[in-house]
């Protein structure tokens, strides 16, 4: 029974140290609620992408390196990255997912995000069931 306490008690670490968990800022049940849910599937995600790059990356390190991405538009269709790192490449392997790419469109960048959904919603689904017997056993 006691076997996978020490990674629920990281799991819970990390959710309060590096997602933003502030129920306290909200006022209704349901949004607070919904918070909560939202934290925890971020949370899933993110484990589940450290677990399928092999412990290579912390979570603290992966969501750092995430939140970096940004981009800034330069003109007419066209917009620069210019944030990459050896964090970003290992994730964009996993993914199928070019982080490497200094310009893109924004044609480009929604054929990205709209291919990373589908792909990324597909394997969750296929791990839920994996997920929710965790779950039940916490």
């Amino acid at each position: 029974m006691f076997k996978n306490v020490g990674k629920i008690e990281e799991f819970f670490k990390v959710a309060k140290s590096d997602f933003e968990n502030r129920t306290d800022e909200l006022s209704l049940r349901e949004y607070i609620g919904a918070h909560c849910l939202i934290c925890f599937v971020s949370l899933l995600i993110i484990k589940i992408l450290e677990q399928r790059l092999e412990g290579k990356h912390s979570v603290t390190a992966m969501l750092k390196s995430l939140s970096k991405v940004c981009c800034s538009h330069i003109k007419e269709n066209y917009y620069l990255f210019d944030f990459y790192n050896d964090v970003l490449q290992d994730i964009g392997k996993e993914l199928d997912i070019d982080f490497g790419r200094k310009i893109m469109t924004f044609g480009d960048i929604k054929k990205i995000i709209g291919q990373s959904k589908k792909y990324n919603v597909c394997y969750i689904m296929k791990r839920f069931d994996c997920v929710t017997r965790c779950v039940t056993v916490m």
